[in-house]
């Protein structure tokens, strides 16, 4: 039933079945309680059942995982199946932190209204701070709701998964206690009604100039990606031919900026030789910009500014380049945020005798810097690279570093991802789903360069406007309106506001049982 009930948690998310629908989320963690509560005195046993929780979630979310220790890593079949059971011990650490913070807590006497309250304060800020490496929030299963959320651009996502966790609480303190809800329950409404009110706000917002973008899929497999890395002259040639052939294609209206995806362009480039020599771009790319006289966004490889670590193993950044028609190299950024176990390995002074068993994973050096790109002379973007689009603290720290470093803000984000290391499964849905929260957070566009899909346009509500087939060969063009931004209050005071209101909620909820609070 534990097992169950984690893979109906899953199904509010998209999963190995289909897109997801999101009150599957807070019914599968129901049954997880539920289940904990005939227990919870029994603490080897609500381990286990946490455990068997999380294996029916990797099961049915993360078992692209499979796929891809077994192509790309190069593990036995017997052993990738093993590593799912191993992953589902790490999969949400949360619950495990939750269950030894409330059976400590259950030690005092508070009263059932206060733990209700605190035990769902405790499960939220649990979810989103607790290190996770895919890291899946119960408040962002609501996304399908669309524009219903726009109050997370002023106090984010946690807001959304404390309202859900407060419900479920209720749900069992009404079941497990026949406690009343009806003063907590009207609480809960009035936050939601408070959390409506962007909705009535003028949106009368004019663009100050539309951006006519070309996003470049170019549907480049990992056996062909890494064979043209490593040389071979066949597969570079196919790489490069698709990539001329896409990009140039006539257009109906005048592009202005082109984007190829994460580590699009197989060859080593080398910003310390580009910085001195700017028009030496290399031919494939200025045969492109001059056609369009556009400028490109491509991801790469750079080898240059690089400090050499200890065990010297890091040889390149994964990066952004930015050219122009003109004035040929521009700009570069440097992934901040490696994934462990595909772009980094961790405890680095022992990278060399982990590299003997993962010899798949890259090792990448870290990026220090967080510079955005000017487009056109006009627009400004940030380009997180793949997973950094998942940690809403990054990007705000990225878009508020933007506007220190230039006087100006960035009025949309370009995300470069390459998600064909996981196949045809539910991966690329994911990360979309999960990026998507972006755009709600800080109230910004997002356009989304993939290598085998899923490429995407996203406005500032995480509605998908235009978006392109995994596994396809395609260009996305789209005329992006801009605006002049106004940074969310999120974008400024991050989850501040929560925390503050938060508090009031807990001190509200301890005034009211103040008798039985400090007897």
């Amino acid at each position: 039933m534990s097992f169950l009930a984690g893979v109906i948690f899953t199904l509010g998310y998209p999963n190995f079945l289909f897109q997801g629908f999101f009150p599957f989320a807070p019914l599968g963690l129901i049954g997880l309680v539920l289940l904990l509560s005939r227990s919870f005195h029994e603490y080897k046993r609500s381990l286990l059942l946490i455990y068997l929780f999380n294996l029916g979630h990797t099961f049915a979310g993360f078992y692209w995982l499979n796929y891809t220790l077994q192509v790309f890593a190069g593990l036995h079949s017997f052993w990738s199946f093993v590593a799912l059971f191993i992953f589902a011990l790490i999969v949400r650490p949360q619950l495990y932190l939750s269950l030894l913070i409330i059976r400590w807590l259950n030690r005092y006497s508070l009263p059932l209204s206060f733990r209700i309250i605190l035990y769902s304060s405790i499960l939220t800020w649990l979810d989103h701070y607790t290190p996770q490496i895919f890291p899946v929030p119960l408040g962002q299963s609501l996304l399908p709701l669309g524009q219903l959320l726009t109050f997370s651009s002023m106090i984010g996502s946690l807001f959304y998964s404390f309202i859900l966790y407060w419900a479920i609480a209720l749900f069992f303190a009404k079941f497990h206690f026949r406690f009343h809800l009806q003063k907590q329950l009207l609480a809960i409404t009035a936050l939601i009604s408070i959390s409506l009110l962007p909705l009535f706000q003028s949106k009368d917002l004019q663009p100050t100039q539309n951006l006519n973008l070309r996003i470049v899929q170019a549907n480049i497999g990992n056996f062909l990606k890494i064979q043209s890395e490593l040389g071979s002259i066949e597969s570079l040639q196919e790489v490069s031919e698709r990539y001329l052939k896409l990009s140039q294609k006539e257009s109906d209206h005048k592009i202005d900026l082109i984007i190829w995806p994460e580590t699009a362009y197989p060859y080593n480039l080398n910003t310390d030789q580009l910085s001195t020599a700017k028009q030496q771009v290399p031919l494939l790319m200025q045969e492109i910009i001059q056609f369009h006289q556009a400028q490109l966004l491509t991801g790469g490889y750079d080898t240059g500014q690089l400090q050499k670590s200890r065990n010297n193993l890091t040889t390149e950044y994964n990066s952004v380049f930015h050219f122009d028609p003109k004035e040929g190299f521009l700009d570069v950024y440097h992934k901040n945020i490696l994934l462990m176990f595909g772009e980094t390995l961790p405890f680095g002074r022992f990278n060399p005798q982990l590299r003997k068993y993962f010899p798949g994973v890259s090792l990448f050096a870290q990026g220090a810097h967080q510079n955005s790109f000017l487009i056109k002379n006009q627009f400004r973007t940030i380009t997180p690279i793949c997973y950094e689009i998942l940690k809403p603290h990054y990007l705000r720290n990225y878009l508020n570093a933007s506007y220190d470093q230039y006087g100006q803000w960035p009025q949309f984000i370009t995300n470069l991802t390459n998600d064909s290391w996981y196949g045809k499964t539910a991966e690329p849905y994911q990360h979309l789903f999960l990026a998507r929260w972006r755009a709600l957070e800080f109230s910004m566009p997002i356009v989304r360069a993939t290598n085998t899909g899923i490429s995407a346009i996203i406005n500032r509500y995480g509605e998908i406007l235009k978006y392109t087939e995994i596994n396809s060969q395609e260009n996305l063009d789209f005329s992006l309106p801009l605006f002049d931004h106004q940074p969310s209050l999120y974008q400024l005071y991050g989850d501040w506001i929560f925390l503050i209101m938060n508090l009031l909620i807990l001190l509200i909820a301890s005034y009211t049982n103040r008798k039985s609070l400090f007897k």
